[in-house]
Parts: structure tokens; C-alpha cells; sequence
């Protein structure tokens, strides 16, 4: 076993059954810096445990102030974000990204890196340890469900590109 394997058992044989079943969940929530907002995410810290939460639209701010609440936690949240193109999706003062499905299809891996890298700097910043994209679905119907969230239409780009962006 490694030294993580055993701090993580460590921190797991401490916790009550109740403790060990809230780490599971990751509620959405606002990303919202407002008392009841805030009192909230503080209920989800100390009284139900959780894992982590999904930050919903909102800004910057209010993300980090958040994000440094779940960092405090006597087990530190997962504070993801559901932004397949850049925290502009969800949060209003985060810089602007294309959608994926927008980019070039001459868009190479390395633009891809270079593009995940940026939104983990962002995200860092910020205190988000955890984005919920790129999506890797591949899209047969550009106007469905999918659509432009998506690197396209052929299996083996969408592969190539998804996993330079999350390198």
C-alpha cells in the first residue's frame, strides 16, 4: 500500500458509519457567497458529512470563499464544477471559452493541453479541485442533448482530444 492508501484508511477508520455514507454525496449548490447560501454549505460540512459539492452559476468570489470552507472541513470537500468549456460556463466573472464543439477540427492535442491546463489554473485559483468535463460522449446528432458540449462525431478524436484536455 502506498502512504495515501494509508492516510486515506487512516482518516476512514476514524469516521462513524453516518460520517463514511455522507462522504458519498456531492450536492449541487449555488455558488453563491449570500448567508443562506453559505449556512447551507455549512450544514452539508458539519452535519451531513458530505464528500464534496457541485458549484452551480455564480462567480469567482463567492466560488473561493466556498471553496475555502470545504478546504477547512475536517475532511477537505471535493469542490467540483460542471464547466466542460471554462468556469465562464457556470460562474459570470470567469473568462469565456468556446464550446467544444465550436473548435477548430484541425484543433490539435496540444491546443487541447494547453486549454485544460489553463481552466485547472483557473480552477486552482480559485479552490475547485474537480471539473466535471471535457465531455467524451460522441455525438451522432448535433442538435441533441450533446451537441456542441462535445468534441464532435469520430470516436477516436473525441478520445485523443478529451484525454490531451484532462492531461
Amino acid at each position: 500500500t502506498s502512504i495515501i492508501e494509508e492516510m486515506a484508511d487512516s482518516v476512514l477508520s476514524e469516521m462513524t458509519l453516518e460520517q463514511r455514507v455522507g462522504q458519498l454525496f456531492m450536492p449541487a449548490i449555488y455558488a453563491s457567497d449570500d448567508a443562506y447560501t453559505l449556512a447551507t454549505l455549512r450544514r452539508y460540512i458539519d452535519e451531513m458529512h458530505v464528500g464534496g459539492v457541485v458549484l452551480l452559476k455564480g462567480n469567482l468570489n463567492s466560488a473561493a470563499v466556498m471553496s475555502g470552507m470545504g478546504a477547512s472541513a475536517e475532511v477537505p470537500l471535493f469542490m467540483s464544477i460542471d464547466a466542460e468549456w471554462g468556469l465562464g460556463m457556470r460562474l459570470e466573472d470567469a473568462p469565456d471559452f468556446p464550446r467544444n464543439g465550436r473548435l477548430s477540427p484541425h484543433a490539435d492535442e496540444q491546443l487541447l493541453y494547453d486549454y485544460g491546463r489553463e481552466v485547472a489554473r483557473e480552477c486552482r485559483r480559485i479552490g475547485i479541485n474537480m471539473v466535471l468535463g471535457p465531455v467524451i460522449d460522441v455525438v451522432e446528432n448535433p442538435r441533441g442533448v450533446i451537441g456542441s458540449r462535445s468534441f464532435g462525431g469520430d470516436p477516436e478524436r473525441v478520445a485523443d482530444l478529451g484525454v490531451a484536455y484532462a492531461r
